[in-house]
């Protein structure tokens, strides 16, 4: 029976596994140069986003600063246009910012309060718009709001502050609650009724809100 003779050549199999290591390495080379210049990349970008985001840090704050500058100048310029002297509205601005900072309120809606009731010659301005933020605190609406009834006198605007106001009889009858006042039936001393019924009312509200809150956040 004829018999298959196989010849293992030793030299021919270390050449081939020379060569296979030979390959691995160029593998490994190949991974070690593709991982550096990936981490090069993903440094170069990582410090791209870093100065873009710093770019736009520093964009939007100076954007901040100019849009403050200019809403400080839009307060003092409606001030101005209802007080007349540029150095009183400068003045009635920074007591009513100070005012601000200090209570749960607004800049822009007590500013636009006070430049309603003041637009209107409401007598001691500065009174009338504390006492439309008392009432606006308990109300839960802007200051805004309630400077505008002041002015307006409206029914209904003043029955959804909790207020109401008869003329249909020989004086004004003013009541909240169970404070009821009379007065003549003149608009400016109507409306001055209605600060002091405001504050008999209402009067210390915003401060105990702010002193509440200000509680709550300790």
């Amino acid at each position: 029976m004829p018999v298959l003779d196989v010849v293992v050549n030793p030299s021919g199999a270390l050449s081939g596994a020379r060569t296979v290591q030979r390959g691995l390495a160029d593998i490994g080379r190949s991974a070690v140069g593709m991982e550096r210049t990936m981490g090069g990349a993903v440094s170069r970008l990582r410090n791209m986003m870093l100065g873009l985001f710093t770019g736009m840090q520093i964009k939007n704050l100076a954007k901040g600063f100019l849009d403050a500058a200019v809403t400080i100048q839009n307060y003092q310029t409606s001030l101005k246009g209802v007080i007349k002297d540029a150095d009183e509205a400068k003045k009635t601005f920074d007591d009513i910012n100070k005012w601000a900072a200090l209570n749960p309120v607004d800049t822009d809606d007590a500013i636009r309060g006070f430049v309603l009731l003041k637009s209107a010659a409401v007598k001691n301005t500065k009174e009338a718009l504390e006492a439309a933020a008392d009432l606006a605190t308990v109300m839960q609406v802007q200051i805004s709001d309630v400077a505008s009834a002041i002015v307006s006198l409206n029914t209904i605007q003043l029955r959804r502050l909790g207020i109401l106001i008869d003329q249909t009889g020989s004086k004004a009858i003013i009541q909240s609650g169970n404070v009821r006042k009379e007065v003549e039936k003149d608009t400016n001393k109507i409306r001055a009724g209605l600060v002091e019924l405001i504050q008999q009312n209402f009067g210390g509200m915003m401060q105990y809100a702010g002193d509440t809150w200000s509680a709550v956040m300790k």
